[in-house]
């Protein structure tokens, strides 16, 4: 008996230290790498910090076009059944989410008090949209009037 006991405990410990390297919540048999899911976890954007906003917005756009939710940045339909409604406060409600997600923490509180997707959109379109077309019209005329430009087309 004490034999018995003795060898269920070492051997009870043996295989506690070797249980522990294996996950059991990881099944990567079962996962569908294919899905809509995965794929939009895969291409989602980073926090937007205040810089490169051009680039964020176009991975942005994707990533919400993937999630079916871009359609919210026009606003809400004029008609509309109550089916919809609900749908379009789902997906309001799933873009503002997306939108704060992506934010970086210093732009959050900025953000977070506008009560619609469009609001919390065109806000940031105001506030950073603007100061790209700006550089990338002053870049422009910096290429023409160096006559570099000119050189290369004439």
């Amino acid at each position: 008996m004490g034999i018995l006991l003795n060898y269920i405990i070492n051997f009870g410990i043996k295989l506690c230290l070797k249980v522990a390297i294996f996950l059991t919540i990881q099944k990567p048999d079962y996962v569908n790498r294919l899905s809509v899911a995965s794929f939009a976890s895969s291409i989602k954007p980073p926090p937007f910090t205040g810089s490169n906003y051009k680039r964020w917005r176009e991975r942005a756009i994707l990533w919400f076009t993937v999630m079916r939710v871009m359609y919210v940045t026009e606003g809400k339909p004029s008609q509309y059944t109550p089916e919809e409604e609900s749908a379009f406060e789902a997906s309001d409600n799933l873009f503002r989410g997306c939108l704060i997600s992506v934010l970086a923490d210093n732009l959050v509180d900025t953000y977070i008090c506008l009560t619609t997707g469009k609001q919390m959109w065109d806000a940031l379109e105001a506030q950073y949209g603007v100061s790209d077309a700006a550089a990338s019209c002053t870049s422009w005329s910096n290429f023409w009037t160096t006559g570099w430009l000119k050189t290369v087309l004439w």
